[in-house]
């Protein structure tokens, strides 16, 4: 399987953002998920935003493999979501597509799923 690619940007990669032990949770959470290998889940340090002195945490970066795992991704990070006990925000960038999730004991986890699907090429999901 081979990482996948926008048309327009090259290897799609997703950039998580959220508090550090959330991060590690959803790091712990997506390599132990069927579909998801772990050698696609790296860390990396946070951009700092012009005029800031530092990054506040890491980020974690999931590269896609082809094939859809777009979709893979996105139900886990819902599921992850939905699990969680305490109110969980996370911002998660593909290219120049933004979102911000800002999840209070979430039920249904298929408007997650929807969300996150709207920052991925529409070739990474099926």
């Amino acid at each position: 399987m081979g990482v996948a690619r926008d048309r327009n940007h090259g290897p799609v990669e997703l950039e998580i953002e959220t508090a550090e032990a959330d991060l590690r949770s959803l790091r712990e959470w997506l390599a132990a998920e069927d579909g998801v290998r772990p050698a696609w889940l790296r860390w990396a340090p946070a951009e700092v935003p012009p005029g800031q002195m530092g990054a506040v945490s890491d980020v974690l970066l999931v590269a896609l493999g082809a094939g859809g795992a777009g979709t893979v991704v996105a139900r886990s990070i819902a599921t992850w979501i939905r699990h969680r006990t305490s109110d969980v925000k996370v911002k998660i960038t593909a290219g120049d597509r933004v979102i911000e999730l800002d999840a209070q004991r979430v039920k249904d986890t298929a408007e997650i799923v929807r969300m996150i699907s709207e920052v991925l090429p529409p070739d990474e999901l099926r």
